[in-house]
């Protein structure tokens, strides 16, 4: 399967910004998993500096998860295997591996996601 940016369908998430402010909304933006379709991190990935991270660290910690929060440069700039990205570990089981964290390449993150699924 491809990349499917042009298929995105956001009719919901634009629907439920509608709603009132107590209706609160998140979408999440990645669930990495294994062949046998057990979750193995969350991802929120974004180019905005000021984004809150609690709710993605409660439900990592209800999910027994590592999430992170990946920071990538805002659009239109293409994303290359040499773009740096921002890491940010938000929450992480104590009995699991930390991804890693700080300022990398795209391909040094793709190394990481590599070996999470080789595991």
């Amino acid at each position: 399967m491809g990349y499917r940016a042009n298929k995105v369908d956001r009719r919901y998430n634009d629907w439920h910004y509608s709603l009132s402010k107590r209706c609160e909304y998140m979408d999440l933006d990645g669930v990495e998993f294994n062949q046998s379709r057990d979750a193995l991190l969350l991802l929120e990935v974004t180019s905005n500096p000021e984004k809150y991270t609690t709710v993605l660290r409660r439900l990592a910690q209800k999910a027994g998860l590592p999430a992170v929060l990946v920071m990538i440069p805002p659009a239109p700039e293409p994303l290359l295997s040499t773009t740096e990205i921002i890491v940010t570990v938000v929450w992480c089981p104590p009995e699991t591996n930390a991804p890693p964290h700080g300022r990398m390449t795209l391909s040094a993150w793709g190394e990481y996601m590599e070996q999470l699924h080789a595991e």
